[in-house]
């Protein structure tokens, strides 16, 4: 069985749930646009962007979860489009230097 068929109704139920701001919800999510990667990529990034913006709503711009959220999601996009990928590390980059965090303690 592929990581999809296994995650994605784990993923529906989560956001049935709990919520799509929930935090199982995102980790979920994250879960799944990881194991994606290189199969599927438009799924990967779709989910890394509802992600982000779930992120940035529930925590802020500035939480280390949504850095590394936007770190991951431009990692993603750097093959298919340079120059999104480098708005968003940029965005990481002033972000944590704004904070004073200098590395992403973990991906969210």
């Amino acid at each position: 069985m592929e990581v999809r068929e296994l995650l994605t109704p784990v993923l529906e139920t989560a956001r049935r749930a709990l919520g799509r701001d929930n935090e199982e919800t995102l980790r979920v999510m994250h879960t799944l646009a990881s194991a994606l990667g290189d199969l599927d990529r438009e799924a990967a990034r779709l989910l890394r962007e509802e992600q982000v913006a779930a992120l940035e709503r529930v925590r802020g711009p500035e939480h280390s979860s949504t850095l590394a959220a936007k770190h991951n999601l431009a990692i993603l996009l750097m093959e298919a489009d340079p120059e999104r990928p480098a708005k968003l590390f940029e965005q990481v980059l002033a972000i944590s230097s704004a904070i004073g965090r200098t590395t992403l303690l973990r991906s969210s």
